[in-house]
């Protein structure tokens, strides 16, 4: 196990489906949400393994538009704003495993309504178990946003080290493609700030 890194389960009961959020992934009004048939949340639910690991690292600015998280550095000047003022940062990853993947691909061969429902479903559910994760390894300090690999301009590039220096694979069972897309799809990597 690499030093410092910190890994755990997240109880699916714990994780709160934010009706604006899910409004927003189904691009429906909120007030539609309830109107939804509540066998999509309840198919997730019983085949989600919500899992998370993440480290705190020391975090310098060698120049202007670069961060060192020890591990790596990284250019991006919207990183480095978002994370100005901090000497320290939370590097994560969360993924609700891979029944989403299996269920996701049945859905598929049903309707593409289904499959795009349950895929909106999916998300939302992956975005609860982010904030569970950061609140959990932030142990009560305040946090900064959360910044992703391939938001702004950080590269997508950005997900390799991360994942190595979380030792994701080990952890979440978490694998990058040839094109960087994360396996289980339903993963997020972050990147915050600690105040």
């Amino acid at each position: 196990m690499t030093p410092g890194i910190i890994y755990g389960a997240i109880p699916a009961d714990a994780l709160a489906l934010d009706e604006a959020e899910l409004a927003a992934r189904l691009k429906v009004r909120r007030e539609d949400i309830a109107s939804l048939s509540p066998r999509f949340e309840a198919s997730l639910r019983k085949v989600i393994t919500p899992r998370y690991v993440g480290l705190r690292t020391p975090l310098s600015f060698p120049e202007k538009g670069k961060v060192d998280l020890g591990f790596t550095a990284l250019e991006s000047h919207s990183l480095a704003a978002c994370l100005a003022g901090c000497k320290e940062a939370l590097v994560f990853a969360v993924t609700l495993g891979h029944g989403v993947d299996r269920l996701l691909r049945r859905a598929a061969l049903s309707s593409v309504a289904e499959e795009y429902t349950e895929d909106a479903y999916a998300s939302a559910l992956a975005e609860a178990a982010v904030e569970y994760a950061e609140a959990t390894l932030a142990e009560g300090r305040q946090t900064t946003a959360r910044f992703s690999p391939g938001y702004g301009d950080l590269a997508l590039t950005a997900q390799s080290p991360i994942l190595e220096a979380l030792d994701a694979k080990r952890h979440l069972s978490l694998t990058l493609t040839a094109s960087l897309l994360m396996i289980p799809s339903k993963s997020v990597t972050a990147i915050c700030g600690l105040r």
